[in-house]
């Protein structure tokens, strides 16, 4: 018989491994500095009252393309205002993609708006830099159909790429 013996493993100088890493990233928008709007008490100005709100929207795409939609807390999403006893005041809601309520579009309840597209891409925390507003109107006509007391409602806007 032949004796055989192994001979001892040999480490190599090298040794090339490689991974593949895949990431997605969709197309994101976040809004920042949304407040609350008080309107305050209609003192009779034939205009009716208005309140806005400047804030900035960020997006992750070189368009910086958005879109908003808007549901109130009224029945089927309607923008109204309730004094909880029944009395119901509809607003109208506006949006714009400059600091600026000149040249505001209408925003229709649980519709998606046309695409808005941010003038200047703010950085990912947008850093105090406004560029969009959001406006609530009531009309004096509706203010006058109502009985006198608090109302209240709740507004929510929906950002998305």
């Amino acid at each position: 018989m032949l004796g055989m013996t192994a001979a001892p493993p040999r480490a190599l100088a090298a040794d090339n491994v490689t991974a593949s890493i895949n990431l997605s990233v969709p197309a994101l928008v976040r809004v920042y500095g949304i407040g609350n709007l008080p309107l305050g008490t209609y003192t009779g100005a034939p205009e009716g009252v208005t309140a806005n709100d400047n804030v900035c929207v960020w997006s992750n795409q070189s368009s910086g393309n958005y879109k908003v939609t808007a549901r109130g807390s009224g029945e089927e999403d309607a923008f109204t205002l309730s004094n909880g006893s029944g009395g119901i005041l509809p607003y109208e809601v506006r949006w714009n993609n400059s600091t600026s309520t000149v040249g505001n579009v209408a925003l229709t309840k649980g519709v998606q708006s046309s695409t808005f597209s941010i003038a200047s891409r703010p950085p990912s925390v947008c850093s105090g830099s406004e560029n969009a507003n959001f406006q609530v109107l009531i009309s004096r006509t509706e203010l006058l159909k109502v009985a006198a007391g608090a109302y209240s409602g709740v507004l929510t806007l929906v950002i998305s790429p």
